[in-house]
């Protein structure tokens, strides 16, 4: 079967909605927001970020400064289980980000939130292309250092 990247739901909008959903989840993880990183993730991702939103302790602040390079997609993966069709897309994002932790009587422990750190992360993103009301979620993060 023969499928154009538009069938997986990729089209010119994609590359900015995958920008938006790696800061929605940056800043869910940051605020402690489960319930936002339930939707956007993949259970599997949801559970490592539970788990760590579990042992952390005291407040998170994020902010996101922009981009350095646009987003690309930098793999592409289809998959079959059962009857369905998956479709696993790397996105290489290169952003400039800070962040701080606090302790509970919210005095700066680590980071801080006036200098910007240019940031490189690869995204994987899913999506079952044969179920119409599935979306794209986040499984996880590939390191730069794989072949992808």
């Amino acid at each position: 079967m023969c499928w154009k990247l538009k069938d997986f739901g990729i089209t010119a909008r994609f590359l900015g909605e995958s920008e938006e959903a790696y800061i929605g989840m940056n800043e869910a993880f940051a605020k402690g927001d489960r319930g936002y990183l339930e939707e956007m993730c993949t259970p599997s991702m949801y559970a490592k970020l539970k788990s760590q939103l579990k042992d952390r302790v005291g407040r998170y602040e994020w902010r996101y400064h922009g981009l350095v390079e646009k987003p690309q997609i930098v793999s592409i993966r289809q998959g079959q289980i059962g009857g369905h069709v998956l479709i696993q897309m790397i996105v290489r994002l290169h952003t400039n980000q800070s962040m701080a932790v606090f302790d509970k009587k919210n005095k700066q422990v680590a980071g801080d939130l006036k200098r910007i750190t240019p940031v490189l992360e690869y995204i994987v993103f899913q999506r079952f292309i044969t179920d119409p009301e599935d979306n794209w979620k986040i499984l996880g993060k590939a390191s730069p250092d794989m072949n992808v």
